[in-house]
């Protein structure tokens, strides 16, 4: 801010009628500094802790971020808004399946920058259920896979590919 002051000065004393300048480069860097030294903190704006059964099947679909997301089941869905608001980010709206898959991504790119999702996995047969570890080229492809087939992922995908103790 004492930058600014010495701008306003400077201009009063040298042309006493051109003081409408630098007051408005005065009001702009105080609105930026106001902005700056008053961070945010959205910690505490969701109090509630789910418990979620990645198993149970109850597809819920929204579009975050511009991109069309599944969801297993609504608890992981009210999860992911609670962590979402506590990061100060948007909450998040369900929407159709229809909606929701036309923004499917088609195109993605061939930077290889793998990433490991974790699939819920229940053998209605054998009335088994286990947690299965894919690798993606990307998270763009890793998108792209579960918009268009509807396989929700559950938590957020690992950087690197899928290892040993993931399998």
């Amino acid at each position: 801010m004492p930058y600014c002051s010495t701008i306003f000065l400077i201009a009063h004393y040298r042309h006493p009628s051109m003081w409408k300048l630098p007051l408005f480069i005065g009001l702009l860097c105080s609105i930026c500094l106001s902005t700056q030294a008053t961070p945010s903190d959205c910690s505490d704006n969701c109090l509630l802790r789910f418990r979620c059964n990645p198993y149970y099947k109850d597809y819920v679909w929204s579009i975050v971020d511009e991109k069309c997301r599944v969801f297993q089941n609504g608890c992981i869905f009210a999860s992911e808004n609670c962590t979402r608001v506590n990061r100060c980010l948007p909450e998040m709206v369900a929407t159709t399946q229809e909606q929701c898959q036309e923004r499917c991504s088609d195109i993605c790119t061939f930077i290889y920058q793998p990433v490991c999702a974790a699939f819920p996995y229940t053998n209605d047969t054998e009335g088994s259920s286990d947690i299965r570890y894919r690798t993606f080229s990307n998270r763009c492809v890793l998108d792209s896979y579960a918009c268009k087939r509807g396989h929700a992922y559950v938590g957020e995908p690992q950087a690197g590919a899928c290892n040993a103790t993931t399998v």
